[in-house]
């Protein structure tokens, strides 16, 4: 009635190993998106951290007195080796 040239019959084997493989696509594609968040997360939260260290760097008077700390220490040093 039915060829079976035309209409091959699937073993056992071969469905398991269809069905492995669409899983593996599937795990793969997650995977993929899962690892695209995480990475373009990083990148966003480090340019973050570098603009907000920067604007505080501009705005905060305590960081551009780093010079005048150590001339400081550097004359308390020097002052304690004579």
């Amino acid at each position: 009635m039915y060829n079976n040239n035309v209409y091959p019959l699937k073993t056992l084997e071969g469905m398991q190993r269809d069905s492995m493989r669409r899983n593996n696509e599937e795990a793969d594609r997650l995977c993929k998106n899962c690892f695209l968040f995480i990475g373009w997360s990083g990148i966003l939260i480090f340019i973050c951290y570098v603009m907000i260290f920067v604007i505080v760097t501009l705005i905060s008077p305590q960081f551009g007195e780093g010079n005048e700390q150590l001339i400081i220490i550097e004359e308390y040093l020097g002052s304690r080796s004579n």
